[in-house]
């Protein structure tokens, strides 16, 4: 297997982008390097490098390696954040109404000011960008993020 091929195969196994890179430095994250003629995977953490623990000369190995790795852990993908907590549940709803695997969290943002977390997992993510579309995480109140276009429909409604 190549990185090109390995790359393919975490999107195809719904593996979420944000935790792990291929080629470079994550800022937090598993990263696969190729550095001194080997291949290289490593945690990073706010821009630290944990000590390697996986090294090979072989790109496949470290590329099979690499993906039982990040594969082993959970697979959270964000499909909502919200400021109301009814909002976060009516989405679980739905979502676990079409059998998807879905996980809620409760968020301190500020002093008394709670945001409310929508999960989907793994291969989840691909239905639920089928249902919801493909701008995730969903978010309400202050956080919704608008175009030009759909704040002047709301101020001429």
């Amino acid at each position: 297997m190549t990185t090109t091929e390995l790359a393919r195969r975490l999107e195809a196994e719904g593996a979420n982008p944000a935790t792990y890179d291929i080629g470079h430095r994550s800022y937090d994250g598993v990263c696969l390097l190729h550095e001194g003629g080997r291949w290289v995977v490593l945690y990073s953490e706010r821009g630290r490098d944990q000590e390697p623990m996986f090294a090979s000369a072989d790109e496949a190995a470290a590329c099979e390696y690499y993906l039982a790795h990040v594969l082993a852990q959970p697979q959270y993908h964000a499909v909502g954040f919200f400021r109301s907590e009814k909002a976060a549940q009516a989405l679980r709803a739905r979502l676990e109404q079409q059998g998807l695997a879905v996980q809620t969290g409760k968020l301190l943002y500020a002093t008394n000011d709670y945001r409310y977390q929508v999960w989907v997992m793994g291969k989840d993510i691909f239905a639920a960008r089928q249902l919801l579309g493909s701008t995730l995480p969903l978010q309400d109140g202050e956080d919704t993020k608008f175009t030009i276009w759909e704040r002047l429909r709301q101020w001429l409604a």
